[in-house]
């Protein structure tokens, strides 16, 4: 992905914990960060990382109020994901985070997606709604099959956007700001309906590929869409 904006700290304006929705009673997970640190005591959250990736809480740049979560890529294969089960087990869910990529091109790469086995490993069944298949654009992928679709929308680099997915039994919806990106179902994808028992977030490469970065903010999860406003 060109890099189309800048590392300088930016905040953006959101209202409620974990911003629009989170007071429904239908939301298992709201979180925008500002409370109980991921990956300590009381947190949902549990960081994971391999390969020289890093995951940690940014105090520079937040979609909303001080602090997000910021994901780093290493130039070789590695991951960097914060992981949740509070919301599982579930077999219809709906999640949403806001995220700004400085993630330059470089083979396939994973920014959100759930796991069917903790704590994560490259092992076990793993949809992955937010891809970028090597072409800089919008792509989903599951493990089992390595089976891929793609997209022609490009995704953004260097600006916040709400992106939100829906998985079911039998099919799998990805959208960015409210608008519908890709969606799956069918041949292929029988893997959907695995007992799924985390959702995480964050960067994972399978390639060599130039550093980049991913922050992550106002995330939320539950059983109906959520939405960004």
């Amino acid at each position: 992905m060109a890099d189309a904006g800048t590392n300088a700290a930016t905040t953006d304006a959101a209202s409620g914990e974990g911003g629009a929705g989170c007071a429904a009673a239908n939301v298992k997970l709201c979180d925008d960060f500002e409370g109980v640190a991921p990956n300590a005591a009381g947190s949902a959250w549990t960081f994971v990382m391999n390969g020289g990736y890093t995951i940690a809480v940014d105090t520079t740049v937040a979609h909303s109020g001080k602090n997000s979560v910021h994901a780093t890529f290493g130039a070789a294969a590695g991951y960097a994901y914060m992981s949740e089960t509070k919301t599982f087990p579930a077999t219809d869910w709906w999640g949403r985070a806001w995220m700004r990529f400085m993630a330059p091109g470089g083979g396939h790469q994973v920014f959100a997606g759930a796991i069917s086995m903790t704590p994560f490993t490259q092992q076990g069944e793993m949809m992955r709604y937010l891809n970028d298949n090597g072409g800089n654009t919008f792509s989903m992928n599951i493990r089992s099959t390595d089976k891929v679709a793609n997209s022609t929308a490009a995704i953004p680099v260097g600006t916040w956007n709400c992106y939100e997915w829906h998985h079911t039994a039998t099919a799998a919806t990805l959208y960015m700001d409210g608008k519908m990106v890709l969606a799956v179902q069918g041949a292929g994808w029988t893997g959907l309906a695995a007992p799924y028992v985390a959702m995480v977030l964050g960067a994972e490469r399978f390639g060599g590929g130039k550093t980049g970065d991913v922050w992550i903010d106002d995330v939320a999860a539950g059983s109906t869409q959520i939405g960004c406003n």
